[in-house]
């Protein structure tokens, strides 16, 4: 499992980490039927019969939806057409059917068998290609998007389903479009028009959970990411409404919890990208959002790293002065502690850096006072130290600023010493100790509007 800075996923193959414990599991009964197997061998009257092994169940997938000659032959028809419609100020029918070919080619060639090994080179990274040129014109653009996001989604529908591999590269590809592309400098702004895409993927429990995970991403991305005005690129109030629902119900579900290494990454990235939403509120004032996250964050049963993505996505949401500051400052100090402690006993132990959840959640401890970019900070108002200048929140400034005054030390010390971890000092863990219990909020309800406290 590949962790960016911030903790996002880098393109990979999820299913051998999700299927690890089920490694684990068929080699402990492997174990089981060898030593079985000696007993037996050395005393034959007890030796039980030999059932006949069971037939294998063969999995059936979908079949391919084009081959590489069909591919070879469009290519060599409309190539040239396809590049003067890629051009075209405002496409004709000749040429909107042109586009819309390519692009349905694009993402029929993720069945191909011959391209599963590498989807991202072979597969992901040309369809993008014409629809980030910079000779590609909006018109054109917007036609090879709309096409593309249709195409996935017919393909993820399909029963047999495709490949796990090719139900992972389409969603991939639906979370990574863009509307915009600028090289200089470099940045992008996602195609929003795929967001009921992800959230149909990301509320199927029948989607392979690594497509859930990658939904989860894209989802996050494209609530952090839209940019207003931009065509394509934009995200109303209403959808964005819609994205904070589907990642709050999904965080809750029932089918979601356990603590197999998949279903953690799964929580952990929607609560991140419930948090890129931006959004505490409904749009009927309901509190469901920043509900689910701190819910999340202070069950006791919940994984380390989860609880720690939960608490950073709910200071990126938008407070009001309805929102419970000293619950959610006391929580992410009381985390905090939890960590340092965990981090100290291993390192007791001279586990050394065998438990990477302890340097994972404490940065994410430290995003929750303050976020990586000063657009976060200065415009979002991300993170505790920012969220206080919000109207009706500055009266909470005092008690956040004197909590980060004594988490800081501990955070610090984690993070100077990532390759050979080194116990923190006992002054340290006690004065963030001692503020803890001096701060215990009077009220575990996230905020006015929520319908009961968090445990």
């Amino acid at each position: 499992m590949v962790f960016g800075i911030e903790g996002r996923s880098v393109v990979g193959n999820l299913r051998n980490v999700v299927s690890w414990s089920s490694w684990l599991a068929g080699l402990a009964f492997l174990c089981v039927c060898y030593f079985a197997g000696e007993v037996c061998a050395q005393d034959p009257a007890v030796a039980p019969p030999v059932a006949p092994a069971p037939a294998a169940v063969p999995v059936v997938y979908a079949a391919p939806r084009t081959t590489l000659e069909l591919e070879k032959a469009w290519n060599t028809a409309n190539t040239v057409k396809f590049q003067y419609a890629l051009k075209a100020i405002a496409p004709t029918n000749a040429e909107t059917k042109v586009l819309v070919e390519y692009a349905t080619l694009s993402a029929d060639r993720m069945t191909i068998p011959k391209y599963l090994p590498n989807l991202q080179r072979n597969v992901i990274t040309k369809a993008k290609g014409p629809v980030e040129g910079q000779l590609t014109n909006p018109a054109p653009r917007a036609i090879l998007l709309k096409a593309l996001t249709a195409r996935s989604v017919e393909l993820l529908a399909e029963n047999p389903p495709h490949h796990p591999d090719v139900q992972l590269g389409l969603v991939i590809l639906l979370e990574s479009l863009n509307s915009q592309v600028v090289v200089v400098p470099p940045s992008s702004v996602p195609y929003t028009g795929t967001y009921k895409a992800l959230i149909g993927v990301l509320e199927s429990p029948s989607s392979p959970l690594q497509c859930r995970i990658h939904a989860a991403i894209g989802l996050g991305r494209i609530g952090r990411e839209a940019v207003v005005g931009v065509p394509g690129g934009d995200l109303s109030v209403v959808q964005r409404n819609e994205i904070g629902a589907a990642l709050a119900k999904a965080l809750l579900a029932t089918e979601s919890q356990g603590l197999d290494d998949g279903k953690v990454w799964f929580r952990g990235s929607v609560a991140e990208a419930l948090g890129d939403c931006g959004v505490a509120f409904d749009l009927n004032g309901g509190s469901g959002f920043i509900d689910a996250l701190l819910n999340t964050a202070t069950k006791p049963t919940e994984h380390l790293r989860v609880r720690a993505s939960a608490l950073r996505g709910s200071t990126q949401l938008s407070w009001n002065g309805t929102t419970n500051v000293p619950l959610i400052l006391h929580e992410t100090a009381e985390l905090l502690l939890e960590v340092a402690q965990g981090y100290n006993a291993a390192v007791a132990a001279k586990q050394g850096l065998a438990n990477a959840d302890f340097p994972h959640a404490n940065m994410d401890l430290y995003l929750c006072f303050q976020p990586v970019t000063a657009v976060q900070a200065s415009t979002l108002k991300w993170g505790l130290l920012n969220q206080i200048a919000r109207p009706g929140i500055g009266q909470h400034g005092p008690a956040v600023k004197a909590g980060y005054a004594v988490a800081l030390p501990v955070i610090q010390h984690i993070v100077s010493n990532p390759k050979a971890p080194v116990a923190i000092p006992a002054a340290h863990i006690t004065a963030l100790d001692t503020w803890i219990k001096a701060n215990a909020p009077t009220d575990r309800k996230p905020t006015t509007a929520s319908p009961q406290a968090v445990p």
